[in-house]
């Protein structure tokens, strides 16, 4: 899947779950930030499985269900990454270069990283011509 074919679809399913089309017909203040998960195919004719996803608000002790099956809810785990911040158009080129200068930057520092999956980061509302972005990389634990 492109990176663009997929966050227009995810963000036209999460705006309506957002928007009320739930099972408590409820509008939910938009979850920031953004997250697409990318876990790299094993060969160059493969495409990467991207996974995107939105948080929810901590209010919710019962969290409205999506009506859709292409909408699921998840917990994740908490998460120690290196960030990198930047400012740019939310475009698959913008993050994969950001993504490799990232990587490199993490590796000229000796700082430990796992390589998979990583993360894309849209942290405010997105659709602005340039917005605040950010590239996230696990901490490799000892």
């Amino acid at each position: 899947m492109r990176y663009q074919d997929g966050w227009v679809g995810a963000e036209n399913l999460m705006l309506r779950y957002f928007d009320g089309e739930n099972s408590q017909n409820e509008k939910l203040p938009f979850g920031c930030p953004m997250v697409t998960k990318i876990d790299p195919s094993e060969g160059p004719a493969c495409e990467s499985q991207l996974t995107f996803a939105a948080a929810l608000p901590n209010k919710w002790t019962q969290v409205p269900q999506p009506r859709t099956d292409e909408l699921t809810l998840s917990q994740w785990p908490k998460l120690h990454v290196y960030a990198r911040p930047f400012l740019g158009p939310n475009k698959e080129e913008a993050f994969r270069q950001e993504s490799l200068n990232f990587a490199d930057s993490l590796r000229t520092t000796g700082l430990r990283y796992q390589t998979e999956p990583y993360f894309w980061v849209v942290p405010d509302p997105p659709n602005e011509p340039t917005e605040n972005l950010q590239v996230w990389f696990l901490v490799e634990e000892p």
